[in-house]
């Protein structure tokens, strides 16, 4: 197991810098990255062109776009979910969260 070294500023700043500021959740930095966005993507384009147009085949294309887009948001918000306990357990565990700028 290797030790893991410090973050760099200039790091941290083209981290801020790749990411769309979406606000505050608990006191916690939220943003966007594309990354997510690229994932977004790919979950409802392979559901909605892939796995449920071959499982039910015979339906209009919003009928598959629809119900992929909206498991790709939920896929998107447990991430968020996810990351945010992150947060709250370092917290109570007296870690230092930083909400970047």
């Amino acid at each position: 197991m290797t030790a893991s070294r410090p973050v760099t500023a200039e790091e941290r700043r083209r981290t801020v810098e790749a990411t769309l500021p979406l606000g505050r959740i608990v006191g916690v930095r939220v943003a966007l990255n594309w990354s997510v966005v690229v994932i977004f993507w790919l979950v409802t384009v392979s559901l909605a062109e892939g796995r449920l147009s071959h499982a039910y085949p015979g339906y209009p294309t919003g009928t598959y776009w629809g119900p992929g887009s909206a498991v790709a948001v939920v896929f998107v918000l447990s991430i968020l979910a996810h990351e945010l306990a992150h947060a709250v357990v370092a917290r109570r565990n007296g870690v230092e969260v930083t909400a970047r700028p």
